[in-house]
């Protein structure tokens, strides 16, 4: 209730600010629940990459090799040789990516920088956990999909009409 008064404040301040939440799918309640800031919101979502496409595969290899550059030991284990295998542990997710290297990072650490492979399997997320995040991304790219395309008051039909009329204005 805090964290919608403060929003709903700051939707009623015109002072050309920009609100930017980042963050999981959760976020979306904050707008539905309130009139006023959903007059003033707009949702952009930052896909997930999946795995089966190739142009997702190399991003998130890019991804990988982008965050290996930052890798605090040094030696560095070739996590982007397994990049497809990563993109299936973090669901695609660069945020679970993340979560998953920096215990990878904190393991090769506590080892006084050797890396052993045993880190990933150390590193992965637990079956039961996997069940629930798939759920919770599928249930919120369900949510965001009708909250960002479509749903709207115009089906194509009335947008076929719309056009004919725009048409035969000029």
């Amino acid at each position: 209730t805090a964290v919608m008064g403060t929003l709903k404040s700051l939707a009623n301040k015109r002072t050309g600010m920009f609100l930017v939440l980042v963050g999981s799918f959760d976020l979306l309640e904050f707008i539905e629940n309130s009139g006023q800031i959903a007059r003033r919101a707009n949702l952009i979502n930052f896909n997930r990459y999946h795995v089966e496409v190739d142009a997702d595969r190399k991003e998130f290899k890019n991804v990988v090799r982008k965050l290996m550059e930052k890798w605090p030991c040094n030696e560095r284990p070739n996590l982007v040789a397994i990049s497809d295998e990563l993109q299936e542990e973090s669901f695609g997710c660069v945020g679970q990516l993340k979560k998953t290297m920096l215990k990878l990072s904190a393991l090769q650490l506590k080892h006084n920088g050797r890396w052993d492979n045993s880190f990933l399997l150390q590193a992965s997320t637990p079956a039961k956990f996997r069940e629930v995040i798939q759920c919770e991304i599928r249930q919120g790219e369900e949510k965001i999909r009708t909250a960002i395309s479509g749903c709207g008051i115009w089906d194509s039909g009335r947008l076929i009409e719309m056009g004919k009329k725009m048409r035969e204005a000029t």
